[in-house]
């Protein structure tokens, strides 16, 4: 979970969501939002379907140096020492009608 702080510097960084019930709707259904604290493991499983559409396969095209992806399984193992901050990954999806681009964007938390 994104501690409230942080979840707060979130909402403010996306355009036109000032209240939490806001967050979720303003978002593209092609962005995933997580949190890990520095120091430890991402693990996340990619959407089965975008946007009602099923997805065929994904393509990794903006992922951490020591990050590892198959299937549809993303991990991460962030270093004690990942300075905090949001990180943006970005994978292709392959679906019947053609590519989408899926954004997992990641808040790092510092390790205190």
């Amino acid at each position: 979970l994104i501690p409230a702080v942080l979840w707060l510097l979130l909402i403010a960084a996306t355009p036109g969501t000032p209240g939490t019930d806001r967050v979720a709707r303003s978002l593209p259904d092609t962005t995933i939002v997580d949190s890990v604290r520095a120091g430890g493991i991402l693990i996340r499983a990619l959407p089965e379907q975008v946007r009602g559409i099923p997805v065929l396969s994904y393509e990794p095209t903006r992922m951490p140096a020591v990050g590892w992806f198959v299937d549809r399984s993303f991990f991460w193992q962030t270093a004690p020492e990942t300075p905090p901050g949001n990180y943006r990954f970005e994978f292709r999806a392959r679906i019947p009608e053609g590519m989408e681009t899926v954004t997992f964007r990641v808040v790092v938390v510092a390790n205190d």
